[in-house]
């Protein structure tokens, strides 16, 4: 195996891995719910523009927006006034099958197949799709509860 140095290696460093995401901020811009499901729509305030000039949603993002519907669905699917804890992220997977180049009012839902109560919270899985089935996937997550 060769050992490579920092200046054969920097030259593949992606800006937007390295840095690039904390420019991307969003705005939850509306949310329904139900027991069911919730949808939500989002707008970018600001964001990671590549060299190519074409913005493009990616992954990371889409976790930290998944998470948060996640805590949101949770503490109201369970009437909790105040969020005190985060959720635990067990599982994603996301299939990215066309490019969301928008940055507004991207639609995202998810609809719940699972809910079972465990050990202090409650465990969901949810069906997951940004930008009507642009990603698509299944996130497994527990809800802590006090």
């Amino acid at each position: 195996m060769q050992v490579l140095t920092k200046k054969e290696w920097a030259p593949y460093i992606s800006n937007y891995l390295s840095l690039g995401w904390k420019e991307d901020n969003y705005e939850i811009t509306s949310i329904e719910y139900s027991s069911e499901k919730i949808i939500s729509y989002i707008s970018l305030s600001s964001y990671f523009l590549p060299k190519t000039g074409v913005y493009h949603f990616s992954i990371p993002l889409a976790f930290n927006i998944i998470a948060q519907l996640g805590i949101i669905h949770g503490c109201l699917d369970n009437n909790i006034k105040k969020k005190s804890k985060e959720i635990y992220l067990r599982e994603i997977q996301l299939k990215c099958k066309h490019i969301i180049s928008s940055t507004k009012d991207i639609k995202i839902e998810i609809k719940v197949t699972v809910k079972r109560s465990v050990k202090n919270g409650f465990f969901y899985i949810g069906n997951i799709s940004i930008g009507n089935n642009s990603f698509s996937g299944e996130a497994k997550y527990i809800l802590p509860i006090e």
